[in-house]
């Protein structure tokens, strides 16, 4: 199934960025594409997140798991995620104040 706005695909049988097996079902995660987020603040309440080309997916203490596309947050966004993603900082402030309800999917 296509997520609406983005090129990614939610695989029934396996993860679509490695194709591994074991991954879960309807969602794109595997161990080897997630990446854990590295909580430089030591406070942030997102433990891993997963980079596409036009999309951001990530997954909250809680277990609550979004999908954030370009189409949903717009581009700008997105690549701000990424980038704070990447440093493990601050991605969960900027989700909070700038991109709260505006995920594509709630997968989790």
């Amino acid at each position: 199934m296509q997520v609406l706005g983005s090129s990614m695909q939610l695989s029934t049988c396996g993860c679509v960025q490695c194709g591994a097996e074991d991954a879960y079902r309807e969602f794109i995660e595997c161990e080897e594409c997630v990446e854990k987020y590295r909580n430089m603040s030591g406070s942030s309440g997102v433990v891993a997140y997963e980079i596409a080309n036009d999309a951001i997916t990530v997954q909250f203490e809680d277990g609550g798991t979004y999908l954030y596309t370009y189409t949903s947050a717009g581009q700008a966004h997105i690549e701000k995620m990424k980038a704070l993603a990447s440093t493990g900082k601050g991605l969960s402030t900027y989700i909070v104040r700038n991109v709260r309800k505006k995920y594509a999917a709630r997968l989790r």
